[in-house]
């Protein structure tokens, strides 16, 4: 007999107290409702072929009252050969044992991942885009092979945060742009795929603002200043953002050093690389006004400058040139001479474009130079002037020559000779404002009626003008007495010379008489 007909045997011992059992507890109404309980068709797994004419059937989700006490189960009738109690409850079956079996338990899936619904948890495992295990079955229940899907992984933003897969985000380059640029060209707009973000490594900035930079007025031009004169310079600006922190007037210095104007009512320009100073303004607007007196002369680059939060914005720049005035320097070599002589005059200037001359030379325009004064008579004064940038003008200091004319005179004794005899002549002279360096004298004749151009013959030469009376002085004094052998037969006039210069108001008249032989 098969393990179902034992298990029918030692039920049917008992069969006898379960009738009495029956009468007993009828009282208390031992019943299993058809409301609460019904016929299947499928037996558990070892009773569908029970054979020798035994019968079973499955009790599903049946319910008996004890002692008034429910109790819950599946069970199994077993209906020996001869019974019929069919697929309903018969009170002569009453006397049956059912027999309460464990059913096979089928695996199911639950919605998490790793639980099941029914049966127990098997292997299991995680893998990219899902997680995957099994439910298995009891009882002769089946296994069921369980998967989820894994939610796509959120992106992890570069300045902080994440964002769910999915959705799209936009970072920019930098935090802000200077107008006309716009955040947008600064941008990448991406979109979250589980975890990936393909921004590109620059892209770093969650947000962008654009800057509108400070607009500068300053309007000037280019000009030429003489050096140490000022130039005043004047600028505003104003910023829409209302982030403007400096404006200040800025220069190039000749050197190609910068400098920067400090907040002052005026700004003496120094040739240096600081310190700079800054003139600040109010954030939302500011002015200057600056009177600027450049300290050496060159070419100035000048120009305005503003600063906010997105940098240095600059003006358009003017040139300032600084010239210094012109200079002029006049000499004359040598500045004493005698009556007749030449001195040489000279020039020269700096940052002169022309020079002219005051006195009797020209200088041709020229702005260096030199040339003879000629023969002088007297005592002369010069003097240039030099003319510079943007109508500049110089003069040079005056120089003078001092002309000496010598002043002397001379005596011949005797006064009248006799016509055609030598007659010894004494000739004594003196010689006043003579210059150093006149030391040779010499008496010259002249018929009175020959032409004033004619400085006739010598007739008297080596007449030494003693050194010793100049040791120190340019000028003096010097005296002499000479004996001259002369024959006339006119009128003549003798005269001073000395160093080939005739000397004014020295000259002397002999007369001839005639020669009482004759009659």
């Amino acid at each position: 007999m098969n393990s179902l007909s034992k298990i029918y045997n030692e039920h049917k011992k008992v069969l006898v107290w379960t009738m009495l059992i029956v009468v007993v507890f009828s009282v208390f109404a031992i019943s299993i409702p058809k409301a609460e309980a019904g016929w299947l068709n499928t037996l558990p797994l070892g009773y569908s072929n029970l054979g020798n004419g035994y019968t079973a059937y499955r009790y599903s989700n049946s319910r008996w009252t004890f002692g008034g006490v429910s109790h819950y189960g599946y069970w199994v009738l077993i209906e020996p050969p001869g019974w019929a109690c069919g697929n309903d409850f018969a009170a002569s079956c009453s006397s049956l044992d059912w027999v309460n079996v464990s059913l096979p338990i089928n695996g199911s899936c639950s919605f998490y991942h790793y639980y099941c619904y029914s049966g127990t948890t098997g292997p299991s495992a995680s893998y990219p885009t899902s997680w995957a295990w099994w439910c298995l079955g009891s009882n002769g229940g089946s296994n069921r092979a369980c998967y989820e899907w894994k939610p796509p992984a959120s992106c992890n933003l570069p300045w902080g945060g994440t964002t769910p897969s999915g959705t799209s985000v936009t970072a920019y380059r930098t935090s802000s742009v200077t107008s006309p640029t716009t955040c947008t060209s600064v941008s990448q707009t991406r979109t979250c795929n589980n975890g990936s973000l393909p921004l590109g490594s620059s892209y770093t900035k969650g947000s962008c603002t654009v800057n509108h930079p400070p607009v500068i007025s300053f309007n000037s031009s280019n000009q030429t200043i003489l050096l140490n004169q000022s130039v005043n310079y004047s600028s505003s600006a104003t910023d829409q953002d209302g982030n403007m922190d400096y404006l200040a007037l800025n220069w190039r210095n000749p050197d190609g050093t910068y400098n920067w104007s400090s907040g002052q009512s005026s700004y003496q320009a120094t040739v240096n690389n600081g310190p700079y100073f800054h003139y600040v303004p109010s954030r939302g607007s500011g002015s200057y006004s600056i009177s600027f007196k450049p300290s050496s002369p060159g070419t100035y680059k000048i120009y305005s400058v503003a600063h906010d939060p997105s940098g240095w914005v600059y003006s358009s720049s003017y040139t300032l040139r600084v010239v210094p005035k012109p200079t002029a320097v006049l000499s004359v070599t040598p500045n004493t001479i005698s009556s007749g002589q030449s001195t040489r005059i000279s020039w020269s200037s700096t940052n002169a474009t022309s020079c002219t001359s005051t006195g009797g030379f020209s200088t041709g325009g020229r702005t260096v130079g030199s040339v003879s004064s000629g023969p002088l008579t007297a005592s002369t004064q010069y003097q240039i002037y030099c003319n510079g940038a943007i109508g500049s003008k110089v003069y040079s200091s005056a120089q003078s020559v001092t002309v000496l004319v010598p002043a002397g005179t001379l005596s011949a004794y005797p006064a009248r000779v006799e016509e055609g005899k030598s007659t010894p002549i004494k000739f004594t002279w003196t010689l006043n404002n003579v210059q150093k360096g006149v030391n040779t004298c010499a008496i010259n004749k002249r018929a009175t009626g020959a032409p004033s151009s004619s400085m006739g013959s010598p007739v008297m030469s080596g007449g030494t003008i003693n050194s010793s009376l100049f040791p120190s002085a340019t000028h003096g004094r010097a005296n002499s007495t000479n004996i001259v052998q002369d024959s006339i037969t006119t009128q003549t006039k003798y005269y001073l010379e000395c160093n080939g210069i005739a000397v004014p108001n020295s000259s002397v008249i002999v007369n001839v008489v005639p020669n009482f032989n004759n009659f």
